[in-house]
């Protein structure tokens, strides 16, 4: 029954760390574009990388 226990622990946890390593590459991709842009882009970006930063999905 223990062992079962970990084997769930193991796999969630897997599944959370794929499920970060995912969120933290979309975090770098939004940061190059930010970087790349200057002046009044960084405005309109700033407003718009709420969404990016929470892995592209737009509230609603």
């Amino acid at each position: 029954m223990a062992s079962k226990r970990v084997e769930v622990l193991e796999t969630e946890m897997g599944q959370f760390k794929a499920d970060l390593e995912e969120k933290m590459a979309t975090l770098r991709e939004c940061r190059r574009k930010i970087h790349g842009l200057g002046g009044d882009d960084e405005k309109v970006v700033g407003r718009a990388s709420k969404g990016c930063a929470s892995g592209g999905k737009r509230r609603r």
